[in-house]
């Protein structure tokens, strides 16, 4: 866990020497929310069975002149230390210290349908108001959530889906029994 940590730090100190740290920081986000939705890119780009030298080419195949030059290396030298199957970690915990220093939270909204941007104000000034924090979102279409929206706050979650309250009621249930 703490080599973990190492690669976080060291990419937050690679954020905080960026010239636009606004830049920076989105292509982060990006590259977190595009590898957690596709979590095969870690499985190829952590496989043993392709040379560093043709993960790192998938890499810049995928990413060079998408996000900040300075990520793309940082992703190199993961591969290079067989570190790329804890990317999800090391771009999370990153994230939480840019935050952090922000004084801004992120927020992921998965909703089974589009939100109209009235809606999105609305729940993301109410978020602001409560948290007493800048607000950074996401907001994902997921049609497998069938009804209703889930909010990740960092690590909680406010699951106002179907499926979440019938396992709600299902634990209720089984908690009276």
């Amino acid at each position: 866990m703490k080599e973990n940590k190492s690669y976080s730090i060291a990419l937050y100190e690679i954020y905080k020497e960026s010239k636009d740290s606004n830049k920076f920081y989105d292509d982060i986000q990006s590259l977190y929310l595009t590898i957690k939705n596709n979590k095969k890119i870690i499985k190829i780009l952590s496989s043993k069975m392709l040379s560093k030298y043709e993960r790192k080419n998938i890499i810049k195949i995928i990413f060079d002149k998408k996000i900040d030059k300075s990520i793309v290396y940082f992703l190199y030298v993961l591969i290079d230390n067989e570190f790329f199957k804890n990317i999800i970690y090391t771009l999370k915990f990153t994230l939480k210290n840019i935050d952090h220093k922000r004084n801004q939270s992120f927020i992921k909204i998965d909703t089974a349908f589009e939100l109209d941007e009235s809606t999105i104000n609305l729940i993301i000034k109410t978020l602001k108001n409560k948290l007493k924090r800048k607000i950074d979102y996401a907001v994902i279409v997921n049609p497998k959530l069938i009804g209703g929206i889930k909010i990740r706050i960092n690590d909680k979650e406010i699951d106002g889906t179907i499926e979440g309250k019938l396992k709600n009621m299902k634990k209720d249930i089984n908690f009276k029994n």
